[in-house]
């Protein structure tokens, strides 16, 4: 009888861990396995990171609620959108503690191609340009895996309500109409065409386009030659960041040595990067301007 009692207790007690434990939620935990490779260290020498930077993490709900910086504010592309007013937009950063003198951090998944052919990685990009089209500027954008605990180390506590503000919009970040009818007018046209038409109806005297597509895609469009006053060069939106996602500093010595200005509107063309490669090449000191997906339709009239 005592050892059947003792059984009992025993199986009573186990009983009651299993039912405390299933009553209680597990917090979040952030996995402890980040790259420590000294070369991606390196790379990170230049990131700017104090105990007032907000950290904003675009990757999929599903990969942020398996694992993310305690203080990290999740957003992603497709939440935000420009057809919302922009002082709508502003308040509903502020109530997540953005403001245009913010120092932001955004994060994402490293740029690479999956086992579909699709790219990864591209949402970090997009959210930081869309915060600097709304007049947030202090924005830098790395691979969520590549920071490490000691790098944020002060990072614990998510970021407070701020005041309202209104927004200054950066109209030249994204381009409009009379951008698209000039990049129209170039890629439509071939050397002579532009020196004849140059006159009656001239062209901006210096035009520099990055078109970070593929090279495969880039290399089919016979269009796509420099020419006249204008400058086309191909670079992959994949290669414009380096093994961490950080802007790529060759990027910037390869534009200027094919005589692109950091003082001249850079404009970006793309099949849905592109928005990516501008935040990468304000991040690197140039100007730039990000041109909607339309690449089909550049050669109707």
């Amino acid at each position: 009888m005592l050892g059947t009692s003792r059984l009992i207790q025993t199986l009573g007690l186990c009983l009651g861990v299993i039912f405390m434990s299933s009553c209680q939620t597990t917090p979040t935990q952030i996995k402890q396995e980040y790259r420590n490779m000294a070369s991606d260290q390196l790379k990170l020498e230049d990131l700017r990171i104090n105990e007032s930077t907000i950290v904003i993490d675009t990757r999929p709900h599903l990969e942020y609620e398996l694992r993310h910086w305690p203080s990290a504010v999740h957003m992603l592309p497709s939440e935000w959108s420009k057809k919302d007013s922009p002082t709508t937009l502003a308040k509903r950063l502020a109530l997540l503690g953005i403001t245009p003198k913010s120092s932001v951090l955004v994060l994402g998944n490293s740029v690479t191609r999956d086992s579909q052919n699709h790219y990864q990685g591209n949402s970090a990009g997009q959210i930081a340009l869309f915060l600097r089209w709304l007049g947030v500027q202090n924005i830098q954008m790395v691979e969520h895996n590549a920071l490490s605990a000691k790098m944020m180390l002060n990072q614990n506590n998510r970021p407070q309500n701020a005041s309202f503000w209104e927004p200054i919009i950066n109209k030249d970040i994204f381009c409009g109409d009379s951008e698209a009818s000039v990049l129209k007018r170039v890629l439509n046209s071939n050397k002579q065409a532009i020196k004849q038409n140059s006159a009656q109806n001239p062209l901006p005297t210096h035009i520099q386009i990055l078109d970070s597509r593929t090279e495969q895609s880039y290399l089919k469009d016979a269009r796509l030659q420099s020419g006249g006053q204008f400058k086309i060069m191909n670079i992959p939106w994949i290669q414009t960041v380096d093994s961490v996602s950080r802007p790529s500093k060759t990027v910037a010595e390869v534009l200027l040595s094919q005589g692109f200005s950091m003082d001249e509107i850079t404009y970006v063309i793309g099949d849905g990067q592109q928005d990516f490669v501008t935040e990468v090449l304000f991040e690197l000191g140039f100007k730039a301007c990000s041109f909607p997906p339309l690449f089909s339709n550049w050669n109707e009239p």
